[in-house]
């Protein structure tokens, strides 16, 4: 067709970016704008997912975002499964399978994040592929098939009716965690106590997987650029922490005092460290993930500014 513009399509590494895709179909043009979800899928402003066929884009561009406050400017909707995608980025599951509205992740080692079913869909139900029970027996079939305990990964409040059928299904909730943001001009800031450094390196060394003891999700770190940082004193490391980078937000994850160190500023002071020496000097929002029942680390992370953006659950069925 005349029309086609033969620049190349919107790629995987497009994900998670706002673009506006111009389609030359049949009908004539037509325009889609909205979060890309795939490279033939965009979230659009309504909740719904569009589907589009690369080979019919006549133009298409990224879409500059306006650099709102953490947590600010767009509906909830989209601000949740923006940042649950952020997230997902910087952990990628090795593989990741599109049904429907449902990404199915499945990776080696153990790791939720990575081996679960994250719905992007439209709510109720996120738009599986199948009717709603018969995706379920499906997905209980698909991650059986690898030997991986069937897990999804739900949002909320946006999909707190699919979590309402889980439950009533028999899918046992695993793990509820709050989602923590902050603007990173406001995060308290807090020095090294005397006598420690500060450590950056690419990857974790077993010195750093060491602090916190097994490598939970190990494989899956490294699937993405992080910088992993470490405090040593008295000539041990003694503090750690990945952070990670994508589409302005700063993702902390792996957390960790060893357990004699505590209680004597660590927690803030690697954090404040790890602000100081991001890689790009233009992110202005950080986000975080803690569990619901660690209330010592929430009023930690709050008392640095940092404040719940939304929760989410990990079901799993046995």
């Amino acid at each position: 067709m005349s029309g086609i513009n033969h620049t190349p399509p919107p790629s995987a590494q497009d994900v998670g970016k706002k673009v506006s895709i111009r389609l030359d179909d049949d009908a004539g043009f037509r325009d889609i704008l909205g979060i890309l979800q795939s490279p033939h899928q965009v979230l659009k402003k309504d909740g719904t997912i569009a589907d589009f066929d690369p080979t019919r884009i006549a133009a298409w561009r990224i879409v500059e975002v306006p650099n709102y406050p953490a947590g600010k400017g767009q509906p909830l909707s989209l601000r949740i499964l923006e940042l649950e995608q952020i997230a997902e980025k910087t952990w990628p599951a090795h593989t990741t399978e599109l049904r429907g509205g449902w990404r199915y992740r499945i990776s080696n080692g153990f790791t939720f994040r990575g081996n679960s079913i994250l719905p992007v869909g439209s709510p109720p139900y996120g738009e599986p592929e199948l009717p709603i029970d018969q995706e379920l027996a499906y997905a209980i079939e698909r991650y059986s098939r690898d030997g991986i305990t069937p897990a999804i990964h739900l949002p909320l409040p946006l999909y707190s009716t699919l979590d309402e059928h889980l439950e009533q299904s028999g899918w046992e909730l695993r793990i509820e965690a709050h989602l923590m943001i902050a603007d990173t001009s406001g995060i308290a800031r807090t020095e090294l106590p005397k006598g420690a450094s500060i450590e950056i390196a690419d990857g974790p060394s077993d010195e750093w997987l060491s602090v916190q003891g097994k490598a939970v999700g190990y494989e899956v770190m490294l699937n993405y650029p992080a910088q992993y940082f470490g405090v040593r004193l008295d000539g041990t490391l003694v503090s750690v922490m990945r952070v990670s980078e994508a589409d302005g937000w700063a993702i902390m994850s792996r957390l960790y005092v060893a357990e004699n160190y505590r209680g004597h500023g660590l927690s803030k002071a690697i954090i404040s460290a790890a602000l100081s020496r991001l890689q790009n000097s233009a992110i202005t929002k950080i986000a975080l993930q803690v569990d619901i029942t660690n209330t010592t680390a929430i009023a930690l992370y709050s008392s640095l500014g940092f404040r719940v953006h939304h929760n989410y659950r990990f079901r799993v069925k046995i």
